[in-house]
């Protein structure tokens, strides 16, 4: 079994397609970790947008709790976690 752990993704705002906020998970799910599962019911996923308060090149972070659904642990500093930055070029990822 898979250790639950959170994985965040960092984009800058403007990559981000809120039309269609999963790409960037199945991206991750596609590129980086093909052993879990990509049903995204199986992860706890959310959109942690930019601070309302004004900045240059404001980022927004994808949570993704991978595997927590059995887990009963705090989610404290010592969870285990993993950060990527990520970004889109020429109208690709």
């Amino acid at each position: 079994m898979i250790q639950a752990k959170r994985i965040i993704l960092r984009l800058a705002e403007d990559d981000m397609d809120y039309r269609d906020p999963y790409q960037f998970v199945r991206l991750y799910f596609r590129k980086l970790h093909s052993d879990l599962s990509p049903d995204l019911t199986r992860h706890c996923i959310h959109l942690q947008p930019p601070s309302d308060m004004p900045q240059s090149n404001t980022k927004v972070h994808i949570v993704i709790d991978l595997e927590v659904k059995d887990f009963s642990g705090p989610l404290n500093r010592d969870f285990p976690h993993e950060i990527y930055a990520v970004r889109r070029r020429d109208d690709d990822m």
